[in-house]
């Protein structure tokens, strides 16, 4: 069984969750739930997940792209979906917060920048 994976390959997203596999194409959404994916339980301001004139539009546009990126998700891997709707806030600063009791260790890496991130517990 592979690990719960957010991976980017190419132009594509490797996506592994309890057992279930799925390849997404590349979104600004996916990208962000990518970087809180990362860094569980640290807040994320909107304007480091999305370009904007304004903080104001910054959070629009980060909320936007999630809810967008969910929605995707949804239609290919309900389970993970309902996961990060449990545990992903969005608004001025974005936060993944999952249950410390139900702990998640994600592979986030990026084959194409060859990034070889830490597996995140949380």
């Amino acid at each position: 069984m592979e690990a719960d994976t957010f991976r980017l390959d190419g132009e594509y997203w490797t996506v592994a969750y309890r057992g279930e596999v799925c390849h997404l194409r590349d979104t600004r959404g996916l990208r962000a739930l990518a970087l809180l994916l990362r860094q569980p339980g640290r807040p994320l301001a909107a304007t480091a997940l999305a370009s904007a004139r304004t903080p104001e539009q910054a959070r629009l546009n980060a909320t936007r792209a999630i809810k967008l990126a969910l929605a995707k998700i949804t239609r290919h891997m309900p389970a993970l979906a309902a996961h990060l709707r449990a545990t992903v806030r969005t608004g001025a600063h974005c936060i993944y917060d999952p249950d410390p009791r139900l702990p998640i260790v994600w592979t986030t890496d990026d084959a194409r920048r060859g990034d070889r991130d830490e597996p995140s517990s949380s």
